[in-house]
């Protein structure tokens, strides 16, 4: 989900996005605050990035065998990424 701040006092936060391709409950993201992408990490091992302008995953990686636990980009490079899972 993509949520930004309302000033509202009943409602704080406007759902601005909410996709569902992970095959498993999310456990962690990851954003840039100068950025336009997201990462979210998944107990399905599955990594997404998306595009949070065009409110999609544009792409899936499955390089671990067990649940996503920590995800990372890297503040210089917005394409770099780190990820940690469990063992």
């Amino acid at each position: 989900m993509h949520y930004k701040m309302t000033n509202s006092a009943e409602n704080l936060y406007e759902n601005l996005m909410n996709k569902k391709e992970h095959d498993s409950l999310v456990t962690c993201i990851a954003t840039c605050y100068d950025s336009n992408m997201a990462l979210s990490g998944s107990e399905d091992a599955k990594i997404k990035v998306w595009s949070l302008n065009d409110e999609l995953s544009i792409r899936t990686y499955k390089g671990h065998e067990n649940t996503i636990s920590s995800l990372t980009l890297n503040p210089n490079n917005n394409q770099t990424f780190v990820s940690c899972s469990e063992v």
